[in-house]
């Protein structure tokens, strides 16, 4: 049994004249057609990456989407750590190389600490970047006001993940979040762990 990557070197360099390449190509088209089993990893991971070949991309166009999960606000020199369902809604433009832009409104689920201060919502606005694999980890940057009661304060968030592309327009999301606002003088973080799913629109 040979392999298909090894047949053109071995034809074009390996004694044969360089006008064989020909010869080469039509050889190791047949064998790849034959057996695909034969494709060394590098092809099959571009084809499961979207690449259609040995380089893989990101799925590209709009998008929206929306996560739901776990969040804690940790606890502050006055106040106990406070467990909540956080939701968020999302939308935004990504690119083949893995770079997207994008939009969001979160409510953390939990209230502002000292009493009265209602729930934590954020409007924030940031950049994702998906490492294209079939499994696609990402990492994204938020910032944005956030808003308590009748308060508005700056607010932030660094976020990891990862992505599973399920059909050309359709993926889910596991991601890990960590909220940071400033509540009364002092900075709150509130971590989140939440599921997502995402629609992309257009692109390829």
């Amino acid at each position: 049994m040979f392999a298909p990557w090894i047949v053109c070197p071995l034809l074009v360099c390996g004694g044969f004249p360089l006008e064989s390449s020909t010869i080469a190509d039509a050889v190791a088209a047949n064998v790849i057609s034959t057996h695909p089993a034969l494709l060394p990893p590098a092809v099959l991971v571009g084809v499961a990456g979207g690449g259609g070949g040995g380089v893989s991309h990101a799925p590209s166009g709009g998008f929206i989407g929306a996560d739901t999960g776990v969040a804690t606000l940790l606890p502050s020199n006055r106040d106990a750590a406070e467990v909540g369902w956080a939701f968020g809604f999302r939308g935004g433009y990504q690119w083949r190389s893995g770079i997207a832009l994008q939009v969001r409104f979160d409510d953390l689920g939990v209230n502002a600490p000292g009493g009265g201060g209602g729930p934590l919502l954020l409007a924030t606005a940031g950049v994702r970047y998906s490492l294209p694999l079939a499994l696609m980890p990402f990492a994204e940057v938020l910032v944005g006001p956030t808003f308590y009661g009748s308060q508005v304060t700056p607010g932030a968030a660094l976020g990891l993940g990862v992505s599973l592309p399920v059909l050309r327009h359709l993926a889910f999301d596991l991601s890990v979040r960590d909220w940071l606002a400033d509540l009364g003088g002092s900075v709150c973080n509130t971590p989140t762990v939440e599921l997502g799913a995402t629609v992309i629109f257009g692109g390829r």
